[in-house]
């Protein structure tokens, strides 16, 4: 039998030593979701979004999500039943204070296909030229 130290218990103390232990939502922020102009009641609700870390944007994880609402929500109707998926196309950053209140733009799904058509459009026109 070889006669020597064990390493193992000389480096780095107790044996499985608990790592500590970060809470996952103090590295996210709460942003404000708000309807398009055209409905009566623009606050949807609130997401959260990690924060801006490095080269990943805080921004760029809110852009694309759908957000399922009811329309008797944002007319204030209890008699409207039709659901919308609402889309976050762009995020507006109001100056920032000490809270750094954020709020998220919305457009309709529809209006989104066709702004899809009308740039795609737009490209094959430049094509020709």
């Amino acid at each position: 039998m070889a006669v020597g130290k064990n390493k193992r218990l000389t480096k780095g103390g107790k044996k499985g030593a608990k790592k500590k232990v970060v809470d996952p939502f103090s590295k996210k922020d709460w942003y404000d979701v708000k309807a398009p102009a055209m409905f009566n009641i623009r606050n949807i609700g609130k997401t959260l979004v990690t924060r801006t870390q490095g080269t990943k944007i805080a921004s760029d994880g809110l852009k694309g999500r759908v957000f399922e609402v009811s329309l008797a929500d944002l007319q204030n109707d209890e008699v409207a039943f039709r659901k919308f998926k609402l889309i976050t196309k762009d995020n507006d950053f109001d100056k920032l204070t000490e809270v750094g209140f954020r709020r998220s733009v919305i457009t309709n799904f529809s209006e989104l296909k066709e702004d899809v058509r009308t740039h795609s459009k737009e490209a094959k026109n430049l094509e020709k030229r």
